[in-house]
């Protein structure tokens, strides 16, 4: 899945459903530095290299009786994929600087970004190694892929940061329509960060509004039409000092009318 839809999630809620009593241990493979991912992943003895003066235990080691968490696997370098191979055949791993072999259990999941099948006709990732973790795929869809599913991130996002910011921020049409036509080229993780965004600023009496990236193409039409309304009626209202009967005749409508769109559009007096 692309970056950002929420394969770490994913991983989790696995986890805790299947085994959750046991460890989880995630590794990000393009998170750590080259000279260092053979020892964090296998751990070291004593005397390995410069500075290495205690045993320590690897990631995977640390996965023994639970799960291993491969994210982003194809940032793994293929001297690493190589390694990883032979651990998962053989079930065991020999600490940096140590010839003594320790036999481990674990469930292997990964994750990429990627087509790995492309990765290894490029020959960026190593053909044996995709086959032994290919067991089985799921392939998680971008927003704009599942453009239905956004009204439920929507709505568990809403309620974690209300109750984060002890704010009663409710889910308006004209909000959730926004929400629905954005691109959300990060996915998750920027849909997230975006609906964050609004519950603070209106647990602190801030107009949420302002927070909004408003959509640049057609589809955000619709939002752009209510912004530029709501702005104009609330313009009025500032220049006749919110008396909505002077208000509504400005407007050259209703006050009836004049109090439904202030409704809509969230606006006291």
């Amino acid at each position: 899945g692309e970056t950002g839809v929420g394969k770490s999630q994913i991983v989790r809620y696995i986890h805790q459903k299947v085994m959750p009593k046991t460890p989880l241990i995630t590794v990000d493979c393009g998170a750590i530095p080259k000279e260092l991912v053979e020892s964090e992943l296998f751990g070291y003895v004593p005397g390995a290299f410069t500075g290495a003066n205690k045993t320590k235990k690897g990631k995977i080691e640390l996965a023994n009786g639970g799960a291993l968490f491969l994210d982003e696997i194809s940032n793994a370098s293929l001297d690493i994929q190589a390694k990883l191979l032979r651990v998962i055949q053989e079930k065991v791993i020999c600490k940096v600087g140590s010839i003594v072999e320790i036999p481990l259990e674990f469930t292997l999941i990964t994750a990429t970004n990627r087509d790995l099948l492309e990765e290894v006709k490029k020959g960026n990732f190593k053909e044996d190694l995709y086959y032994r973790i290919r067991q089985m795929e799921v392939t998680v869809p971008s927003l704009r892929e599942n453009p239905e599913i956004i009204k439920q991130y929507v709505d568990y996002f809403v309620r974690f940061y209300n109750a984060k910011y002890v704010a009663t921020f409710s889910v308006s049409e004209e909000y959730l329509s926004c929400m629905m036509t954005q691109p959300w080229p990060g996915n998750v993780r920027e849909l997230d960060s975006e609906i964050q965004k609004t519950v603070f600023a209106h647990s602190i009496g801030e107009d949420y509004r302002k927070f909004i990236r408003v959509p640049q193409d057609e589809q955000g039409l619709g939002y752009r039409v209510y912004h530029q309304e709501r702005e104009k009626i609330l313009s009025a209202l500032k220049k006749h000092h919110y008396r909505v009967s002077e208000t509504a005749k400005y407007l050259n409508m209703k006050r009836t009318t004049l109090h439904s769109r202030m409704k809509k559009f969230e606006i006291g007096v």
